[in-house]
């Protein structure tokens, strides 16, 4: 991490901080699943799934092989567990779904997925802002493609509706408006909320370091 943070400096040097984003809003991206949701939350999720699997749940069990194993009876063993299986399972398997969409750059299907994942009032709140979560990190890297103009729209609600202080997945979802807001240019609004993460107790240690390095960075071009 302290080598990314070192280039990103001598590149604000050099480009300017406008060119902080276009060079490296693919690691961004990357952030948006990976490190924004946490390598907990994906450790969380491959263990609950797997564990509830190996408990009662064989059909998502099998889908979860397949998918492994590149089969392509995947997708139709998660659309049974969907249709058919309990509360819980349901979730897990539209949102594995969901994501091998993604995998496939397919994302107007994938955010449609995590769009009904929300809003069905019936499912775990957890589940349900996860798939906000997640389809708005689809638009915050992909929005301005043509397909996907029509839903870019809803972003700034997609992340305000989880950001609430009750919500599971709030630290996330501010973060990603951070980096909004610096993929648009709004440098004084990323800078606000990042410093905002950094000075809040609660919020999670990982990510306590990282904007707070991303504070100064940027703070320290803003300055020269």
């Amino acid at each position: 991490m302290a080598d990314f943070f070192d280039e990103v400096r001598d590149d604000l040097k050099r480009e300017r901080l406008e060119n902080l984003f276009r060079k490296y809003g693919p690691y961004f991206a990357a952030l948006l699943l990976f490190i924004v949701l946490g390598t907990a939350v994906i450790s969380w999720y491959n263990n609950y799934a797997y564990n509830s699997a190996a408990e009662t749940g064989v059909e998502f069990e099998q889908a979860l092989q397949a998918q492994q194993e590149n089969k392509g009876d995947a997708t139709i063993l998660l659309d049974e567990v969907i249709s058919d299986g309990t509360d819980g399972y349901k979730e897990l398997a539209a949102l594995k779904k969901a994501a091998m969409l993604e995998e496939k750059k397919d994302f107007v299907s994938a955010i449609d997925v995590y769009d009904k994942i929300a809003a069905d009032s019936g499912a775990n709140l957890v589940f349900r802002d996860l798939a906000t979560l997640r389809s708005a990190v689809i638009l915050v890297e992909y929005g301005k493609n043509p397909e996907l103009e029509n839903k870019y729209s809803s972003l700034d609600v997609r992340i305000s509706s989880i950001s609430a202080t009750d919500r599971p997945w709030r630290y996330s979802a501010t973060e990603l408006s951070a980096i909004l807001a610096l993929k648009e240019g709004n440098i004084e609004k990323a800078l606000e909320i990042f410093n905002g993460l950094a000075e809040d107790d609660l919020t999670p240690p990982m990510m306590k370091e990282r904007v707070s390095n991303l504070a100064k960075i940027i703070s320290n071009e803003n300055k020269s």
